[in-house]
C-alpha cells in the first residue's frame, strides 16, 4: 500500500475510535450508495465514512460540504475571489498543480519534484515552491522558490533554503510575507519581499506570518513550549500573545477581510488530528468551528469573510472543504 494511502487509513482509524460514543444511522438509496454517519445534533455536522461530493447537496444541514476531492495528496491550495482554485497535488509518481473554475481542471504545472506553497499574486502571476531534494534528513538547501509567469514563464526568486515553513500572504502594497528556515539546524524566520525578491526585509523569528491592518499576525513558541498565535506592529513594537491552548499548538492564523476574525488551527494530541478554531477580535474569544476526528487544516476565508475554505483528510480522501461561520 502506498504511503499517502497508509497515512489516510491511520487517520480514519483514529477519526473511528473517536466517533465510538456518537450515535450511529445508516442512510440507504442517496445515489444507490450505502452511507454510514453519526449526525451531531449540537455542532450541526455530519460524520461520513463514505462519501461522493454530490452527498452534500442532500444534506442541506451539515455546516460543511466538500468542493473538491482527491486520492492524491493535496500540498496546499489558494482559493481566489473569483470562487477558483489552486491545488497542488502529490502521489508517488506525479506532482502537479492545477486549476480548478466551475468544477473544470486544467493542469499548470507538471513536475517530478513536489510542489507546495503556492500563492496567486494580485498581478496574476502564481508563485510556489518546489522541493527538489526530498530527504529533509540531509543537509542542503531543498526549497525553491519559482514565479510562474501569466506568459507561462517560470523563473527562480531568491536563494534555495532549506524548508519553506509557510504560506505567502500579500500586503496592500504587494509586498510578500512568508517564512522560511535557511539550514536545518536554523529557526523558522519571517521575511518580507517584493514580487521580484530584489528587497528582502527580515522581520523576526516565528512562522506562519499574514497581514493584519498595520500589524503582523504569526505563530510561535510560547514559554510553555506550545505554539501560540501572536501579534506584533510593523516596527517590531508591541508584541502580544493573542491566542495559546494548553491542550495542544495554535497555528496557521488567517486573518478575515473586515479584520474582525482570525482563523487558525488547534493540534489535538497527534498530528494526524487537527480543528479549526474562529477567534474574534472584539470579545478575545475563540470557537471551535469544526469537530472531527481528522486532519483539518489550511483555512482561507472566501472574500466576503462568510465562509473558510480548508484542506480534510475525512472520508478517506484528502478534501478542501467550505463550511459558513456566520
Amino acid at each position: 500500500m502506498c504511503v499517502y494511502k497508509s497515512i489516510l487509513l491511520a487517520i480514519m482509524f483514529v477519526a473511528v475510535i473517536g466517533c465510538q460514543s456518537r450515535d450511529e444511522e445508516t442512510v440507504r438509496g442517496v445515489l444507490n450508495i450505502d452511507w454510514q454517519h453519526s449526525f451531531d445534533q449540537d455542532e450541526n455536522e455530519i460524520l461520513i465514512a463514505h462519501h461522493y461530493v454530490e452527498a452534500a447537496e442532500f444534506y442541506e444541514n451539515a455546516a460543511a460540504h466538500a468542493l473538491f476531492q482527491s486520492d492524491m495528496l493535496i500540498n496546499g491550495f489558494h482559493y481566489s475571489s473569483d470562487q477558483s482554485f489552486l491545488i497542488a497535488l502529490s502521489d508517488e509518481e506525479k506532482n502537479s498543480l492545477i486549476a480548478m473554475t466551475h468544477g473544470k481542471q486544467s493542469t499548470i504545472i507538471q513536475s517530478g519534484h513536489f510542489i507546495h506553497k503556492i500563492h496567486r499574486l494580485s498581478s496574476g502571476n502564481l508563485l510556489y515552491v518546489e522541493r527538489i531534494q526530498d530527504d529533509y534528513s540531509k543537509t542542503g538547501h531543498p526549497d525553491y522558490l519559482k514565479l510562474y509567469n501569466t506568459d507561462s514563464r517560470i523563473s527562480r526568486i531568491l536563494e534555495p533554503v532549506y524548508m519553506y515553513t509557510s504560506n505567502f500572504h500579500e500586503s496592500k502594497n504587494k509586498n510578500l510575507i512568508f517564512a522560511s528556515i535557511e539550514n536545518r539546524h536554523a529557526d523558522a524566520v519571517i521575511w518580507i519581499i517584493d514580487e521580484t525578491g530584489s528587497q528582502t526585509n527580515f522581520v523576526r523569528k516565528g512562522t506562519d506570518p499574514v497581514f493584519s491592518g498595520d500589524n503582523y499576525i504569526f505563530a510561535k513558541k510560547s514559554k510553555s513550549g506550545k505554539s501560540c498565535i501572536w501579534e506584533m506592529n510593523q516596527d517590531g513594537s508591541r508584541l502580544k500573545k493573542i491566542i495559546g491552548n494548553p491542550d495542544g499548538n495554535c497555528f496557521s492564523p488567517i486573518v478575515d477581510p473586515q479584520n474582525k476574525y482570525i482563523a487558525y488551527v488547534l493540534e489535538g494530541s497527534s498530528e494526524e488530528q487537527s480543528n479549526i478554531h474562529l477567534y474574534e477580535r472584539s470579545s478575545g474569544k475563540s470557537r471551535q468551528i469544526t469537530h472531527y476526528s481528522y486532519r483539518d487544516d489550511m483555512p482561507q476565508f472566501s472574500a466576503d469573510g462568510k465562509s473558510l475554505i480548508f484542506r480534510s483528510s475525512r472520508n478517506m480522501q484528502w478534501g478542501l472543504w467550505k463550511i459558513a461561520i456566520k
